[in-house]
């Protein structure tokens, strides 16, 4: 739980500093947060990201975007080796997700973050797995 508490307070320390919300274009591998629409994950998805969702077990079994990898915030730091070089992060409304790809990008992964989570999906037309 130290390295959670230690994340937030970098991720609110940046927010605190300022930071730019941009669609994505290229890929940034600073700590600014990108986000991109429901419909331009299956982009991404094409050119070989990974929908990375960081939400609880619970949440993910009542349902989920198709295809994508469950890894809990809470669980980020410690499983750092498990994530791919490019992902898009997912969670229930964005806020958990953006947090994810704020300290992945400071990480040097390309991340970037799924606007609106699995709420903004749904509302887009797009179905969830069970």
């Amino acid at each position: 739980m130290a390295g959670l508490a230690a994340l937030r307070s970098m991720i609110k320390f940046r927010l605190a500093r300022g930071r730019g919300s941009r669609d994505h274009g290229s890929v940034s591998t600073n700590a600014e947060l990108i986000e991109i629409g429901p419909d331009q994950v299956d982009q991404h998805v094409r050119d070989g990201w990974t929908l990375l969702d960081v939400r609880t077990d619970g949440e993910w079994a009542g349902g989920r975007i198709d295809g994508s990898v469950l890894l809990p915030l809470d669980q980020l730091i410690a499983r750092l080796d498990e994530v791919p070089d490019k992902v898009v992060c997912v969670c229930a409304v964005g806020a958990r997700s953006a947090q994810a790809a704020m300290f992945l990008a400071a990480q040097g992964r390309q991340a970037v973050n799924l606007a609106g989570g699995v709420h903004g999906w749904v509302g887009a037309g797009h179905p969830l797995t069970r």
